[in-house]
């Protein structure tokens, strides 16, 4: 071999700057990520960088003294120093590759979070983004000596299941719950779990009363009446049409949904709906349209009828009992029976959404309406919704414009029932920008139409402005839930989206609904969801980071978003508020319970940090006083169908333990009476609910007189409460009912 070839340089390996997408296409790269190209194509989570290769590194001379050095004095290069700083990088993650702290850190060295982009900073994240922003200085693995913004984040054991949530077996039983989900929420607060497991057996007043609640509660269940059983031999169609309510009642309650749902949740074009009705009325429509309309208009009285006043019950008792038992059930057999061709019709569309709505409005449990949401995800796009057919000329401007209102309210409720459920979101992460609704009203265009008028400014107030200021967040809150269920910790991706979500609840917080005679309620209302549907992602990112790394101000958010949700009871309690449709407060918690108890729960998690960390305009008494009022809330609306014990229990025995601060001594007493407290003040509730459904049943509960407020003050026993096995009583009825497995509460919580 010459001697000449063995000081030859070798060729130096180019090292892999571009991302691979842009290498891919072979398009020019900004290097920023996401780069500007996979921002434009609407991939930008896919966008990712490749480390350079290893290999023998030579200095590279440049143009000047500051960029080239000799690697005899210790310096190289800038490629060359650029690979050293990610190799720096990469072995601090090797010292602990689960600490997420660091990984942030990484991500935003490499460039792949620019904190200095002009965008408004987060309520109550200054501190965190600060912490994490480009200009910070070089840090290093956290140690017992080096302060830090929250309590290290702890080293997750080999046993943690490597999924969110909690998945119950039972013998070859097995029940999934998500992580928003209640039996999840137990498992989160371990303190009121212990308590529930081990402080709730059998030979407690606590067991006693509670199996009393739940039997009273199983008493109290209006039973059907023999007309209310469907009839086998009679069609659906039949039984739909003979036992349609009157005209007049069927436009009341026509009225009241119009005016109460078709904002936030635009499924019909209601001035084609009421002429369509008035034609139905007349008679001038048949066939399959006939059938068609005929479900559609049951779904949508089934729908209003929480809305009604009391006096509906009485006035028409028959009506009432039909819509709120067989009338859905008949429109759903109804729907499974049809062919293809009806199946692809819009109206179908709308008729299942409505009954979704339906279902929901009668308390369906989340976990049905997550299946049903997901088969009506995938209904909708067998007939295109999700597709873009503002070009199509065979399709009209109304119908364009129904369109993409349904498909934007079949996608909300789709994310809004897994998160509700903690399930995973069924709609795919789509660029809705093409389909969003137009900001106009219902009666601003027609079928005549070959063209829409121009949309209104977002600070005009039109019918379908909630759905379009919902709309416009859509995509982030999909991908924030998707973030959150992938259990990823690359808090630079979580802090850009709630970012986002921040940015759009800073613009919902601008509009002001126009508060008209009659209709004041129902635009509040619909204001509380649109803000409400936004802040739910939120609450679930904030609550994700925190488990990833630990930090006051992501705390403190958190703790503030919770308190807004808290504070939206003050527009719909009737001990509070002045309504001109008491309903709303059923409807209100029909819609909100869940985030009521998840928001009061956290707020009890946060009165135990040290008093420190709390904002200043915060006190551990303030947010005391503000859980006992939800807490109080929800055992004013126990007597309302598909109330839920398992709530008021939890968060009374939450309550409890943050007020006593723990359980030893005599604290775990006043726990005792505490929760003793507020069952006893369920079963008040209870008595009062069944005076006015039952008279039988409620003789018999009158007999049954609560203990005095002063119980704090009085010893309990369990020859206090009234024997409800007795003859005089229910006797053997009440001796063989037993709602917990095993005279187990938790196993209760469990569902399986």
């Amino acid at each position: 071999m010459p001697a000449d070839a063995e000081v030859q340089p070798r060729k130096r390996p180019r090292p892999i700057i571009s991302c691979l997408r842009c290498r891919e296409k072979k398009l020019k790269c900004d290097r920023v990520a996401p780069c500007e190209n996979c921002r434009k194509a609407g991939c930008s989570s896919d966008c990712a960088f490749q480390h350079a290769p290893e290999g023998p590194k030579r200095p590279r001379l440049g143009d000047g003294p500051d960029q080239s050095l000799d690697l005899e004095d210790g310096k190289v290069g800038i490629i060359e120093g650029l690979q050293h700083r990610l190799k720096r990088l990469e072995d601090i993650l090797a010292m602990n590759p689960h600490n997420p702290f660091l990984a942030s850190f990484a991500f935003d060295k490499l460039g792949i979070w620019d904190a200095g982009q002009a965008v408004p900073p987060l309520n109550g994240l200054e501190p965190f983004l600060r912490m994490s922003s480009p200009d910070a200085p070089f840090l290093r693995a956290p140690t017992s000596d080096a302060p830090t913004d929250g309590p290290p984040a702890p080293n997750v054991p080999s046993s943690t299941p490597p999924y969110p949530g909690v998945l119950v077996v039972k013998g070859t039983r097995t029940l999934y719950h998500g992580q928003t989900n209640r039996v999840s929420l137990l498992h989160q607060y371990t303190d009121a779990k212990t308590f529930i497991n081990h402080e709730c057996n059998m030979s407690s007043p606590i067991f006693r009363l509670a199996k009393e609640i739940q039997f009273l509660q199983s008493r109290s269940k209006a039973p059907k009446s023999s007309e209310s059983v469907l009839e086998a031999e009679t069609s659906e169609f039949q039984q739909l049409r003979d036992r349609l309510p009157p005209f007049d009642v069927c436009e009341r309650l026509i009225i009241l949904y119009t005016t109460n749902f078709e904002k936030t949740f635009r499924i019909l074009h209601v001035p084609t709906f009421e002429l369509q009705f008035a034609q139905f009325k007349a008679g001038s429509i048949d066939g399959d349209q006939y059938s068609g309309f005929l479900a559609q208009l049951t779904a949508v009285l089934v729908a209003s009828l929480p809305l009604v006043e009391s006096q509906f019950l009485l006035d028409y008792p028959t009506v009432h009992n039909y819509l709120q038992n067989d009338a859905i059930n008949l429109v759903c057999s109804w729907l499974r029976k049809l062919g293809r061709k009806q199946r692809t019709e819009t109206s179908t569309l709308q008729t299942e959404a409505v009954v979704i709505l339906a279902r929901q409005m009668r308390r369906d449990s989340p976990g049905d309406l997550w299946q049903a949401t997901g088969e009506l995800v995938r209904s909708a796009m067998l007939i295109g919704l999700h597709l873009d057919v503002s070009k199509a000329t065979q399709i009209s401007a109304l119908q364009k414009e129904v369109r993409r209102r349904l498909w934007t309210t079949i996608a909300e409720m789709d994310i809004q029932a897994s998160i509700v459920s903690g399930m995973p979101v069924t709609i795919p992460d789509l660029n809705f920008d093409p389909l969003s609704p137009t900001n106009l009203n219902d009666s601003d265009f027609d079928d005549s139409m070959d063209q829409l008028p121009t949309s209104r400014p977002t600070h005009e107030w039109t019918d379908a402005l909630p759905q379009v200021l919902l709309a416009a967040s859509l995509r982030t809150r999909i991908q924030a839930m998707a973030f959150v269920q992938s259990g990823s910790c690359n808090l630079a991706q979580g802090v850009t989206l709630a970012r986002e979500l921040e940015k759009h609840l800073q613009h919902v917080g601008n509009f002001d609904p126009p508060t008209r005679p009659g209709k004041a309620t129902a635009l509040v209302f619909n204001s509380v969801l649109v803000d409400l549907y936004i802040r739910r992602p939120l609450i679930c990112l904030y609550s994700h980071m925190s488990k990833c790394q630990p930090s006051n101000s992501l705390r403190n958010a958190s703790l503030d978003s919770c308190l807004i949700i808290l504070s939206h009871q003050d527009y719909f309690d009737p001990t509070v508020a002045d309504l001109g449709v008491p309903a709303f407060w059923e409807i209100f918690q029909i819609f909100c319970t869940n985030d009521i108890l998840r928001a009061a729960l956290f707020v009890c998690e946060h009165i135990k940090q040290p008093m420190a960390t709390l904002p200043k305009y915060h006190t551990k008494a303030s947010l005391i006083r503000g859980v006992d009022n939800t807490l109080q809330a929800l055992i004013r609306s126990f007597g309302h169908p598909g109330s839920s014990f398992k709530d008021i229990l939890l968060l009374s025995v939450e309550l409890h333990l943050v007020r006593v601060g723990g359980m030893e001594g005599e604290k775990k007493e006043l726990v005792h009476r505490g929760v003793l407290e507020t069952l006893l003040a369920c079963r008040e509730r209870l008595i009062v609910s069944s005076a006015q459904q039952q008279n039988d049943l409620a003789q018999v509960l009158q007999t049954l007189q609560p203990l005095q407020p002063n119980v704090m003050d009085t010893p309990i026993s369990l020859s206090q409460f009234p024997d409800l096995g007795d003859p005089t009583f229910f006797g053997a009825e009440f001796d063989n009912f037993m709602p917990f497995q095993d005279d187990a509460i938790d196993a209760y919580f469990a569902d399986i």
